[in-house]
């Protein structure tokens, strides 16, 4: 009787860590939602426009997703965009020319935010700027510009 008692216990110990295995892996990798690939010459002078259908890889919101490309271990952020056409939707992005490699991208899930910073505009001296990444753009001027003190107008 004690052997099939300690013999019930084992297996619900066993159970109870291939359960938790289970939830703990599947969390950690639920957030990639798919791994894609590519393989460039080495030859290319111009960056690579490529595409794939995304609804065939899933129908989150553009606001949810992020693509990065697998770096020597690292993860870089890869800026996309998302085109609308009547076969559904596609997944856009730009290679960079480099040396030939296989070059891997993952397509992750993330918090509903913006992934890269937008360009913003802000209001200064009677100057609309333009501005990305702290770097200004372009200034257009609403107000009347006068010249520095002591320059004849006339």
């Amino acid at each position: 009787m004690e052997w099939i008692n300690l013999l019930k216990n084992w297996k619900r110990c066993i159970g109870l860590a291939v359960l938790l295995n289970l939830l703990v892996f599947t969390s950690a990798n639920a957030q990639r939602i798919a791994t894609l690939r590519a393989t460039t010459t080495g030859k290319e002078l111009f960056n690579i426009p490529m595409q794939t259908a995304l609804d065939a890889i899933t129908t989150l919101p553009d606001s949810s997703l992020q693509l990065v490309e697998i770096r020597n271990g690292q993860k870089v952020n890869i800026p996309f965009q998302i085109t609308s056409t009547s076969d559904g939707r596609n997944l856009c992005w730009m290679i960079a020319p480099s040396v030939k490699a296989s070059r891997v991208f993952e397509l992750i899930r993330v918090a509903a935010k913006g992934n890269f910073p937008m360009i913003q505009a802000k209001e200064s001296n009677g100057a609309l700027v333009l501005e990305d990444n702290g770097k200004e753009l372009l200034q257009y001027h609403f107000e009347t510009v006068y010249p520095p003190a002591g320059i004849d107008t006339a």
